[in-house]
């Protein structure tokens, strides 16, 4: 699926495989519920109850992203005799600095001393940001010591001083994940990018920012059977873009 362009002075592209994160401790409820065509209300109501800091995954969560894994980036998954297609290749792991994004980075794509990728946190990848404790980082002493394999030198500060009470403006948001794909367009040399992220603002981001513009460059049989590009992440699942500006 092709998405995009993020408008620029330069025309180029890269790809960006984006995948949103595993199953957290929060979703369970309200992601049945949204299935069964609830409310938004009712939908951030049940987040509220079931709230806790810097959700992690659930059992299910870690299972999706190992079986992602298996299914779309292990070495060995179209290397038998008669195959000549190859697991895509990443040059950049990029991930939100919120634990369930870094825990689903580190099953779905993971590296080795002898495979090593370069893996960073950056700030406006987030989830849509305020009110939800769920979306309150760690401190970044913490992270560093949970996933001593990451780089987490664009954490301007140590405590999460960007949470507040008060829910973020969806706009907003969408403005923040531009910026965040603008920094990887145009400030990094890399040209394939694995991008680990949240659902609201993957949502905001692609589908209300005015400067990015959505193209589906699918087959006619893969759109027939497929979900259209605007609609929600599933936990997990992933999307391979072509962005150019």
């Amino acid at each position: 699926m092709t998405a995009a362009s993020v408008q620029g002075n330069t025309l180029t592209s890269k790809i960006l495989y984006i995948v949103r994160h595993g199953q957290a401790l929060h979703n369970p409820r309200a992601e049945a519920a949204k299935a069964k065509g609830c409310s938004m209300e009712e939908f951030f109501e049940l987040m509220r109850q079931d709230d806790v800091l810097d959700a992690e995954l659930t059992p299910l969560g870690r299972d999706q992203a190992k079986r992602c894994f298996h299914s779309y980036f292990a070495a060995d998954r179209f290397h038998h005799e008669k195959s000549t297609r190859r697991s895509p290749k990443v040059d950049l792991i990029v991930s939100s600095p919120l634990s369930r994004a870094i825990e689903t980075a580190n099953l779905v794509y993971p590296t080795t001393s002898s495979t090593p990728v370069p893996k960073i946190c950056i700030e406006d990848f987030r989830e849509v940001n305020g009110e939800l404790l769920n979306g309150k980082r760690r401190s970044k002493t913490e992270l560093l010591h949970l996933y001593p394999s990451w780089d987490f030198d664009m954490l301007e500060t140590d405590d999460d001083v960007l949470w507040t009470p008060e829910m973020e403006a969806f706009d907003a948001a969408a403005e923040r994940g531009y910026r965040g794909l603008a920094y990887l367009l145009l400030k990094r040399p890399e040209e394939r990018i694995l991008l680990v992220s949240h659902g609201g603002i993957l949502r905001y981001t692609m589908n209300r920012h005015p400067l990015v513009h959505l193209d589906d460059a699918r087959s006619d049989d893969k759109r027939q059977n497929g979900k259209t590009i605007e609609s929600r992440f599933d936990n997990c699942e992933v999307r391979k873009y072509q962005l150019s500006w």
